[in-house]
């Protein structure tokens, strides 16, 4: 009967897990996967055998292991999870992708850490999403260059950095001759073609 309910347990488990539309992992503690669900294997690519065992530092840069050791490492010692942790992997096919994942410790019934167990959500379009609206924000939609707004905010740090340095910043006030002769005798559309002709050569002849 022992026997029976646990199985029933782990059917029950089981499929939880795989009716959860994100991916869903547990790992050892030394970070090597040892449960998933079919989002994960879709998250990134792999078959479930070539995921069994497979260590995170193998789907991640040095950068992005490191700091999934730190964070893990904090839960494993305070063994308080973590929420919401923005990350990037990297599929079997090279693509990477921004994701949100949240990190918990699993212990045995004497309250032995046995490793970690977590959900992890793709948030590669709504990044994107968010780095078009803040681009959008701050830049001209027709030259791609610095806004105003942007343009300010940049000159009274550049005035800052110089007072605090003892230092000075010029600012370089440029004029299109005969501009206006372009727009009133070919039109708006070849104006803004000689603007983005012109934003193009500047951009190409100071730093980044």
């Amino acid at each position: 009967k022992k026997e029976d309910a646990l199985m029933q347990s782990e059917e029950r488990y089981r499929t939880i897990i795989d009716t959860i539309a994100d991916a869903y992992y547990e790992v050892d503690l030394a970070g090597n996967t040892t449960v998933f669900n079919d989002a994960y294997l879709k998250l990134y690519e792999y078959t479930a055998k070539e995921m069994q065992g497979k260590n995170y530092r193998t789907y991640v840069d040095k950068e992005h292991a490191e700091i999934a050791y730190w964070v893990f490492h904090q839960v494993f010692k305070t063994g308080k999870p973590t929420k919401k942790m923005e990350w990037e992997i990297i599929t079997k096919s090279g693509k990477k992708k921004q994701v949100e994942l949240s990190v918990s410790l699993i212990r045995d019934a004497k309250g032995n850490p046995l490793g970690f167990r977590g959900i992890i959500s793709d948030i590669t379009e709504r990044h994107k999403a968010e780095e078009t609206i803040r681009h959008q924000a701050f830049h001209d939609p027709l030259t791609g260059l610095a806004n105003r707004t942007l343009f300010y905010d940049r000159m009274h740090m550049a005035f800052n950095s110089a007072k605090r340095g003892g230092k000075m910043v010029a600012v370089i006030i440029l004029d299109l001759d005969n501009f206006k002769g372009i727009n009133d005798n070919k039109g708006h559309k070849v104006g803004d073609e000689v603007l983005k002709s012109i934003s193009g050569r500047l951009s190409k002849m100071v730093r980044a």
